[in-house]
């Protein structure tokens, strides 16, 4: 998940021999232990129902042998006090722990679903008592307003990232990051703005991929990267005369990235663009290349 930059949580555990006995004397099997699926547990917890989708065809491209459980489709489900389960059962072999293959399930949901999950078994399972229809229609209530909440956060994630803007932001906000590790300064926003469109034409891979391949261009330049912001950054001699302006500025870390690349595609776009000519030719010569 991380490497797909999907941000969640994800939580493990292993069900109680009390929790197993109790489902084992309140339901009927055939075979109580193989049947029970979730002796083992993983919730992967996302922000949204989109990332929800995109984190499932991970978790199903891990396991490709699993077995999905989905009831968003199900025929009848919108009449059952719950929101609609994702659940992949998976079986591992691991020959240092078991001879056999050992099941997990895998649940999938959103955090305000978490939220409502949590909140519905306390509610609901953990009392001794029948719960009221006043707690009931409570929840009934509360699982329309998930229902909500996800479908809007959907809705406005969509448009966000249809949004050409959104790329833009991202990859500022990724070279921000990496900018502050080396200064404690700030910069100018709207020089930002007029060069990070150009240098995105430059970059021919998905942003999140891109991003990567720039976290990782700083990592293996953390020493050149540090030397040149002390030599040419806003604190040093030339930045303070202000020469030199995108030495100042987080998106020269991306500058330094496509030059080791990609400097004619670079050269060319910014000539397109028309951008200052110097302000290239100074941030690359004081990186050591000439454009």
């Amino acid at each position: 998940m991380a490497e797909a930059h999907i941000p969640c949580s994800i939580q493990g555990r292993a069900k109680t021999v009390s929790s197993f006995v109790k489902k084992a004397l309140t339901n009927v099997y055939e075979d109580v232990w193989e049947e029970t699926t979730d002796k083992a547990g993983v919730r992967v917890i996302f922000e949204h129902a989109g990332d929800l989708e995109r984190g499932l065809k991970i978790a199903q491209g891990l396991f490709p042998d699993s077995t999905l459980e989905d009831e968003r489709f199900e025929e009848g489900f919108e009449q059952r006090l719950s929101y609609p389960k994702i659940h992949l059962q998976v079986r591992i072999l691991d020959s240092e722990l078991s001879p056999d293959r050992m099941s997990c399930e895998i649940q999938l949901r959103t955090a305000a679903q978490d939220l409502w999950s949590r909140m519905s078994h306390a509610l609901l399972y953990k009392p001794l008592a029948t719960s009221s229809p006043v707690v009931r229609r409570s929840l009934y209530r509360l699982l329309a307003l998930v229902e909500l909440y996800d479908a809007e956060v959907e809705r406005a994630m969509t448009d966000m990232t249809s949004n050409p803007a959104f790329e833009e932001s991202q990859l500022l906000h990724s070279a921000e990051a990496l900018y502050h590790e080396f200064v404690a300064s700030d910069y100018r926003l709207d020089l930002s703005q007029e060069v990070i469109p150009v240098l995105l034409q430059v970059i021919d891979t998905p942003i999140l991929a891109y991003i990567e391949t720039l976290e990782e261009f700083s990592k293996n330049n953390r020493a050149k990267l540090a030397e040149f912001f002390r030599d040419y950054g806003p604190e040093s001699a030339s930045g303070l005369s202000g020469q030199n302006v995108l030495a100042t500025q987080p998106e020269c870390i991306i500058i330094f990235e496509l030059i080791s690349r990609k400097p004619e595609a670079l050269r060319a776009r910014w000539e397109e663009n028309i951008l200052p000519e110097d302000w290239l030719s100074e941030i690359s010569g004081s990186w050591g290349v000439h454009l």
